[in-house]
């Protein structure tokens, strides 16, 4: 597979996209009774999306590694990956963050510091608890 002309190759990217919506159709379907208390069968009820996890994480190690191939210096590829993780990142945690409030959620609001410190990615490595839960998937990314 050759990459086009801006470097992307589609059917990765296609094939990302669909592990992605995997796992979210997973967690709506599989996990909505336990979070929702809804007991009835789900229309696209899919138990095993969570291995679209391990399938996004495999097509993310190669593109990754193409990355690094296509980067003049070690900082140009840190550069990349920093400009591409961290501004939707950020942008993520101030929805959650708003919406939680917003919505008075206090099961799932986060104190200041909390916020904070996620703001580096790298809470994990400090136990300190994710704003969403599924953020523990771009710690992962980002040693990766």
């Amino acid at each position: 597979m050759d990459p086009g002309r801006n470097g992307r190759i589609a059917p990765l990217d296609a094939l990302r996209g669909l592990a992605a919506l995997s796992v979210v159709i997973f967690h709506f379907t599989t996990r909505y009774d336990i979070l929702y208390g809804h007991t009835g069968p789900l229309l696209g009820y899919s138990p095993h999306g969570h291995y679209g996890v391990q399938l996004f994480f495999g097509i993310s190690g190669f593109v990754i590694l193409m990355t690094l191939d296509r980067s003049a210096r070690a900082l140009d590829f840190v550069v990349s990956r920093f400009s591409r993780l961290y501004p939707a990142y950020w942008t993520a945690i101030l929805l959650t963050t708003g919406i939680v409030t917003l919505l008075g959620a206090t099961d799932f609001r986060q104190p200041l510091l909390v916020i904070v410190a996620n703001f580096t990615m790298l809470q994990g490595l400090a136990l300190i608890p994710d704003v969403d839960v599924v953020y523990w998937t771009l710690l992962t990314e980002l040693c990766f």
